[in-house]
């Protein structure tokens, strides 16, 4: 068992609840296959730690790239998992493009939408299936409007601002002003108030974690 597995174990049995996103990073193309069988150990080792009630009230989410197959997210459900996360990072395609290189290179923005949308059909709308994505990066009409589009699917979006860490390739892109982010995050959160009722969970009344308006939720990364 893994040190970070453990932890997410213990700390749920000590009364934590909230958003486990199972993640290894990006493999090759090559051994994107090994994905499910990674999965399938840790899902296995959170089987056999915790009870069912306790595995039930945790939000489990793989945040991988999508499988080449998208039934094999029925398989990831019988396993316990109760969403997905497949990250855009960014709405333009043309940004898509240029800002994920890898990601378009191995699978098309519209194949991660299908992923999205298959999570939304077996996980959920909203709570079931969800995307991170990049503020400031993109023109602002861009981002809103590409929330809009995929929350009106029932695919939630998790703002995170553009920073330019020293020594990335985008060191020396302008991150964003404050005025700027406060402007979209406006923007943003009239549009969740908008879909608050038409998703798995009201954002606004749901106080399970997990990605509502009144739960606190932090990611646990194994």
């Amino acid at each position: 068992m893994t040190r970070t597995v453990e932890i997410a174990i213990i700390a749920a049995q000590n009364g934590w609840r909230g958003t486990l996103s199972i993640t290894g990073g990006a493999l090759p193309p090559s051994q994107h296959g090994q994905m499910f069988e990674r999965l399938e150990r840790v899902m296995m080792q959170l089987r056999e730690s915790l009870d069912e009630k306790i595995l039930s009230e945790l939000h489990v989410a793989p945040n991988i790239y999508p499988p080449d197959d998208l039934d094999e997210l029925y398989e990831w459900k019988d396993m316990g998992v109760n969403a997905a996360e497949f990250d855009l990072e960014v709405m333009d395609p043309a940004y898509f493009k240029a800002i994920c290189p890898g990601k378009s290179k191995s699978r098309s923005q519209e194949r991660w939408k299908e992923a999205q949308a298959a999570a939304v059909e077996i996980f959920g709308r909203g709570r079931g299936s969800f995307q991170s994505m990049v503020t400031g990066i993109e023109p602002m009409d861009s981002l809103v409007e590409g929330i809009e589009e995929r929350i009106s699917k029932g695919v939630y979006s998790a703002p995170l601002v553009m920073v330019p860490t020293p020594g990335s390739p985008y060191a020396k892109f302008r991150p964003p002003t404050a005025d700027w982010i406060v402007e979209a995050n406006e923007k943003m959160a009239d549009i969740y108030f908008r879909y608050a009722d038409t998703l798995d969970v009201n954002l606004l009344t749901d106080n399970r974690p997990g990605f509502t308006r009144v739960g606190l939720s932090y990611p646990n990364i194994i």
